[in-house]
């Protein structure tokens, strides 16, 4: 066995390892597993799309025929077309409103507030 395949075999096995561990403790912790709901939620009508990140909250409202690789956000120029997207994105969920959805990323939130990110 050469130098650099017994490194990858420990490198392989260290993964491995952390991934059961992350698992059990998660599990042990009794936590609502965060990866149920995606931490980007995206709907598409009539050539737009809205996006929501949930442990932010931020939203986005892009063209796609104007904007493919969605650089720029309309949402402050075409509030109507962010509401009724939104809306229509609740709805399709079956909640009352997106927020709703943040409490399962709550320790992600206050990591990203104490990081000075929020």
């Amino acid at each position: 066995m050469t130098h650099r395949t017994r490194i990858a075999l420990a490198a392989l096995v260290l993964f491995f390892v952390a991934a059961i561990l992350g698992v059990c403790i998660h599990r042990d912790a009794g936590q609502e597993r965060p990866a149920e709901i995606p931490p980007v939620l995206q709907h598409e009508s009539g050539g737009l799309r809205f996006t929501y990140h949930v442990p932010t909250g931020m939203e986005g409202l892009f063209d796609l025929a104007a904007d493919p690789r969605m650089l720029k956000n309309l949402g402050r120029e075409r509030p109507a077309d962010l509401q009724r997207l939104r809306e229509e994105l609740e709805r399709k969920i079956g909640v009352k409103s997106l927020e709703e959805l943040r409490g399962a990323h709550r320790d992600l939130i206050e990591r990203l507030r104490a990081l000075g990110y929020l």
